[in-house]
C-alpha cells in the first residue's frame, strides 16, 4: 500500500521553477523529494487540516506550467 505523506516546504530553484519539495511522513519524519516522483491526490476542501498559521506558508508559487491556459491534445 502506498503511504500517503504532507508537503511541508515547497523549494524552488535558481529560475523560479519548483524542482524538490519537503514532505513529512505519518510518524513525523521530514524527506526532501523531487516533484516527479510525487502523485497528486484530490482534496475536498473539508478534509484540508492545516494549522491557521501554516496556511500562509504553503503558497504555491506562479510559474509558466500553471498561468498558461491549457490546450486539447492534438492527434497525429
Amino acid at each position: 500500500m502506498w503511504k500517503l505523506l504532507r508537503i511541508k516546504d515547497i523549494k524552488i530553484d535558481k529560475v523560479g521553477k519548483v524542482r524538490n519539495v519537503q514532505v513529512e511522513t505519518p510518524i513525523g519524519k521530514l524527506l526532501d523529494r523531487p516533484i516527479n516522483v510525487l502523485y497528486p491526490l484530490e482534496v475536498n476542501d473539508e478534509e484540508i487540516h492545516l494549522e491557521p498559521n501554516k496556511k500562509e506558508n504553503m503558497k504555491i508559487p506562479e510559474t509558466e506550467q500553471n498561468t498558461e491556459e491549457l490546450q486539447e491534445p492534438i492527434a497525429m
